[in-house]
């Protein structure tokens, strides 16, 4: 065994020598119990000799040709109780791989900050965070409507880690002797594509032993795209759109901050957004995109995908557009990326001619979602009567009951509240894991029938 803890400053992570194999073993466990109450239970693959990579690195494949783990990598995997158990018995520590179903990761999502000044949150919401040796790993739960890919951010700031790559978990030793360890145990949020913007530059490989290879997004002018006269040429189709000048909201999606990747999948320069060899994953991309913006009303994307495709028929392979040239089934396979996702309704201050008035303000649902992650799980009367103090991050609702029921009915349709019934109660959360225990109990409501209750909804 190792020396018991010694005192170390707050702001940096104790070290090999300053850390009992116990306590490492402790700071997995908790590590383990945040992923827990968010219904997941990742497997988990042992340091290799250098004590930074997977055993596997050294050995043998993780992965095969075909994207698979490979058999040495199944039986190379662990719980996560065998791994506390292997680290209380003196083993240097274990990284999780990301987006792999096989082993309980599918939902899983890493932020690596490198230079955590420099790259700020992607949601703008707090989240678990691991203290690593130079900066942090923010953890997520991948959304399954708005999938995040494997990212580089700018240069040298940090990465998006979806899938097939890893980070150390804590309680691991790194190389420098520093011991991973949980630094805001906050509730795993969230992550969308479209919370990410163009600084999230997308990378082709996802195989961890294939180098990354980064694209540029290059300006409209590159595209050949006019933007104003785009606008005017959607605006005389006369579509029948949920907004009155779906010209202008095409514009707007164009010039948005992740305007960029969208002209180059409306131009068809997949490349350049992140899939040169995939072009059905780009055209995924492009009506996922689409229905943000257009509410996700499928007769609306159908129509401006056609216009797209018209307009530049080939990739920037020389490549046909598949959706010009695929029969309903391949069309219709896209579907669900427009309208299962989340969406951007523009109403309210940026309401268009005379469109109608929605029956909930775009702050009052902020304010609704906002009171409902601080108190994890509540009533709609207990929401009405949140009273924030003057320290609170949270806004108050302030409203009559009719329109908090409407803007919980939107956000229940967005996916972004769930609602639980006990008894003659409805209680509303945003995650299973900002419930808090001592709200579970004293509501009487069981944490496993929540989770379970919150993944049907979210797959189904």
């Amino acid at each position: 065994m190792r020396n018991q803890t010694q005192t170390y400053s707050e702001n940096s992570n104790p070290t090999e020598a300053d850390i009992s194999d116990r306590e490492r073993a402790e700071y997995l466990k908790e590590w383990l119990s945040s992923y827990e109450q968010a219904g997941i239970r990742p497997k988990l693959m042992p340091l290799g000799d250098d004590g930074k990579a997977p055993i596997a690195k050294d050995r043998f494949r993780v992965f095969d040709n075909d994207d698979d783990p490979t058999e040495q990598a199944n039986k190379a995997v662990v719980s996560g109780d065998e791994a506390v158990r292997r680290i209380q018995n003196g083993e240097n520590g274990f990284v999780c791989y990301a987006g792999r179903p096989e082993w309980g990761t599918e939902g899983i999502v890493f932020a690596d900050h490198d230079d955590p000044e420099r790259y700020p949150c992607p949601t703008g919401e707090p989240t678990l965070t691991v203290a690593t040796r130079q900066g942090t790993h923010e953890h997520y739960l991948n959304d399954p409507n708005d999938p995040v890919s494997n990212a580089k951010v700018g240069d040298g700031e940090g990465e998006i880690r979806a899938h097939n790559q890893y980070v150390l978990v804590p309680g691991s030793i790194h190389p420098s002797g520093i011991v991973y360890q949980i630094g805001n145990d906050y509730p795993i949020e969230t992550l969308s594509d479209t919370q990410l913007d163009d600084k999230h530059r997308p990378v082709v490989a996802s195989n961890p032993d294939t180098p990354p290879i980064e694209t540029e997004i290059e300006v409209a002018e590159e595209y050949e795209l006019d933007i104003e006269r785009l606008g005017e040429t959607i605006n005389s189709l006369g579509i029948d759109t949920p907004v009155k000048n779906p010209g202008i909201r095409l514009k707007r999606a164009l010039r948005s901050k992740k305007g960029n990747r969208i002209q180059a999948l409306w131009t068809g320069h997949y490349g350049d957004a992140g899939h040169p060899n995939d072009r059905s994953k780009a055209e995924c991309a492009l009506a996922s995109y689409l229905g943000f913006w257009f509410e996700g009303d499928w007769g609306t994307v159908s129509t401006l995908m056609d216009v797209s495709c018209s307009q530049h028929p080939t990739t920037d392979n020389g490549d046909p557009r598949k959706w010009a040239n695929r029969e309903d089934g391949y069309r219709a396979s896209l579907k669900p990326y427009a309208t299962q996702g989340p969406t951007k309704n523009m109403r309210g201050p940026l309401r268009l001619n005379n469109e109608e008035r929605p029956d909930s303000s775009s702050v009052l649902r902020r304010s609704v979602r906002n009171v409902t992650k601080a108190l994890g799980l509540a009533t709609r009367q207990e929401i009405m009567d949140y009273d924030a103090d003057e320290n609170s991050d949270w806004d108050e609702v302030d409203r009559k009951e009719r329109a908090v029921r409407n803007a919980l009915s939107w956000l229940e349709d967005e996916g972004l509240i769930f609602w639980y019934r006990s008894g003659r109660h409805t209680y509303y959360y945003t995650t299973p894991g900002r419930i808090s225990k001592e709200k579970l109990e004293e509501n009487d409501v069981d944490r496993e029938d929540i989770i379970q209750q919150f993944h049907d909804r979210v797959t189904s």
